[in-house]
């Protein structure tokens, strides 16, 4: 079994005595030096964990080829974590997301639940920005994000203009978006809003009761703005967590994962009309 660290950072700078090579460069490193082999180093490269700035420039690149060439000043980023890099070594394991609808310019997919929206520094492998990247042959945009632990539909855009199209669209609230719920205990109110305010900013949660079950609720939102972890805080204040939330409440923990799910996505492009729905809640 290999003996690989449990985490590294390393960030330098090249000089004109480093060597060109961005594998080398990094593996000569005293950081990583007997730490890592070349063999793991360029490994991690591929799963995203490698990051160049060029120069004067002040963009950090993420940067996957090992024998990129470094020139004088160039800055270097490398980040390793022991189990993020064998979990995205061991690949996919389940269910991938998959294609719902397909534009020129986007396309929606069905995330699962433990995919991250994007990567992180320590790499992208199994996010499904890098999925759809890999799919669909180059580099493709992330209009929106979800929770780590929520799953389905996310928008995804194929070149930089309907990138910047559809974020004005998400910023300025012309995107319709419902999610369902399964949320501890009975909700009273068939229908309702939540108005709470979300780290002193206005936030605003609808809601209609599906189904209720022994125990919980089956609930259909609405969200007309888009805080962190909104629908999350807003049940949660009203005394009914959403199922299987790691970080809030309590009584509502199970083995199952959260059930919360974005079920629709609305908006207009090229002036028509966009709606696309998934049919069946799955929890």
């Amino acid at each position: 079994m290999e003996n690989l660290p449990e985490k590294i950072i390393f960030k330098g700078i090249r000089k004109n005595s480093d060597p060109e090579n961005l594998i080398d460069f990094i593996a000569q490193s005293p950081k990583l030096e007997g730490k890592l082999s070349k063999g793991n180093i360029k490994e991690a490269m591929a799963q995203g964990s490698c990051w160049v700035r060029k120069g004067n420039s002040k963009l950090l690149k993420r940067v996957r080829r090992a024998k990129t060439q470094l020139r004088e000043t160039d800055a270097v980023e490398f980040y390793f974590d022991r189990e993020l890099f064998l979990k995205q070594r061991e690949g996919l394991v389940g269910d991938g997301p998959i294609l719902v609808q397909e534009h020129r310019d986007w396309s929606v997919w069905n995330k699962p639940a433990g995919w991250l929206a994007q990567g992180t520094r320590y790499g992208d492998s199994l996010s499904l920005l890098r999925y759809v990247e890999k799919q669909r042959g180059k580099e493709v945009f992330l209009v929106h994000r979800l929770d780590k632990e929520t799953r389905g539909l996310m928008l995804i855009a194929h070149n930089a203009k309907a990138n910047k199209g559809l974020g004005t669209l998400w910023a300025t609230q012309k995107v319709g978006k419902s999610y369902w719920a399964e949320v501890l205990g009975h909700v009273e109110k068939e229908r309702g809003e939540i108005d709470l305010p979300i780290e002193g900013k206005e936030s605003f949660t609808s809601y209609e009761v599906l189904e209720k079950r022994e125990q919980t609720t089956l609930v259909n939102i609405v969200i007309k703005t888009g805080r962190k972890h909104q629908i999350r805080k807003h049940f949660l204040e009203i005394g009914h967590p959403v199922m299987g939330d790691p970080r809030y409440g309590r009584g509502n923990k199970n083995l199952d994962g959260m059930r919360l799910m974005a079920c629709a996505l609305r908006f207009r492009w090229g002036g028509n009309p966009v709606e696309i729905k998934l049919s069946e809640c799955p929890f």
